[in-house]
């Protein structure tokens, strides 16, 4: 029965020790890529009434409107009235 509280510290030791190295991600180059300027500005919503499907719509910065949707893909759309376009 002595053994069992060396057990416990040893495996909680370990988990920590294994908890605070580099995520297999990071160790393989598997990590985010870098990141230069970020926008995180919020977006205007389209929510449909079951609240499921809602449609996300903001600027890029660059002319496009970027539309993405909680069931799938996004879509980037010129857009005059955006920020960054050839009419500016």
């Amino acid at each position: 029965m002595k053994a069992l509280p060396l057990v416990i510290v040893a495996g909680v030791l370990t988990g920590f020790l294994v908890g605070c190295g580099q995520s297999w991600d990071d160790q393989h180059g598997l990590g985010d890529a870098p990141v230069g300027n970020a926008d995180d500005s919020p977006a205007d919503v389209i929510q449909f009434p079951d609240r499921i499907r809602n449609v996300l719509d903001k600027c890029d910065g660059h002319g496009h409107r970027v539309y993405s949707s909680s069931a799938g893909p996004f879509w980037v759309i010129a857009d005059p009235t955006c920020p960054g376009g050839k009419s500016e």
